[in-house]
């Protein structure tokens, strides 16, 4: 009987110390691993994603801040959009991106404008826009090349540059746009409240034309939640005055 006692602990032990090693083994593995927010299947593309928007008319004031949470429910109220993510060959001039994999239909003021993206694993890019001819104003332009929006996997700290062409009936004008990864935490906007969303800065600089800087917040399995752009010529990257300062309202998935 003793000896069997003896062998039941012994089996215990194992068991136990396995499981301990297992923890510690996990916890270790966890602490190394580099911290991953927002990765290529985070982002819908589906045909169908219904978003309404707030905006401003003029400028809008602005409390940015690089530290989560982004409650950012108190944005201006004056202008209503509306968003369709459809597919490129319902878009008007949709064959003019093939490499698009996703277009959104865009309506404000009952002007409709088409944007055309591609996602990739390494981030999602602009390829450009197309307006219907009824529209009264026209804006139909394109990236050369895409412009990469969002940068995936995305890690706080992660940056690139890179260097593109404003392509349009106007003429064609270089910039510089650097995407940054500012941080990661919880946005709150009127479709409801995300964890895990990142904070993603765009500094633009274009040829012959003042700075501007732009901030797009991403939420995972939603996609972009939330932008605010600075007026031209600044600097100041913590800015108070914001040109465009749009959030969602809501979010209706097919």
């Amino acid at each position: 009987m003793e000896e069997k006692a003896m062998k039941y602990k012994y089996f215990a032990f194992l068991v136990v110390f396995s499981i301990l090693a297992m923890l510690a083994f996990l916890s270790s593995s966890n602490a190394a691993e580099p911290t991953v927010v927002l990765k290529i299947g985070h982002i819908p593309t589906y045909h169908g994603i219904r978003t309404v928007w707030f905006g401003n008319s003029g400028n809008a004031q602005v409390h940015l801040s690089f530290t989560a949470p982004w409650d950012l429910t108190n944005g201006p109220k004056q202008k209503k959009i509306t968003e369709i993510l459809v597919e490129k060959a319902d878009a008007f001039d949709g064959n003019k991106f093939p490499d698009a994999t996703f277009a959104i239909e865009r309506t404000s003021g009952g002007q409709k404008e088409y944007r055309f993206y591609k996602k990739i694993k390494n981030g999602v890019y602009w390829l450009g826009s197309s307006t219907p001819p009824q529209n009264p104003n026209i804006n139909n332009f394109a990236f050369a090349p895409a412009v990469r929006l969002l940068l995936l996997p995305s890690k706080t700290g992660l940056q690139a540059v890179q260097n593109s062409n404003f392509v349009s009936p106007e003429g064609t004008f270089p910039f510089t746009m650097t995407v940054k990864i500012i941080g990661k935490g919880k946005v709150i906007v009127g479709a409801g409240s995300f964890n895990d969303a990142v904070m993603v800065q765009q500094k633009l600089v274009l040829s012959g034309d003042p700075p501007f800087i732009v901030y797009q917040w991403y939420a995972p399995f939603v996609g972009r939640v939330a932008e605010i752009r600075s007026l031209d010529g600044e600097t100041n990257e913590l800015f108070t005055t914001a040109s465009e300062f749009t959030w969602m309202k809501s979010c209706a998935m097919p």
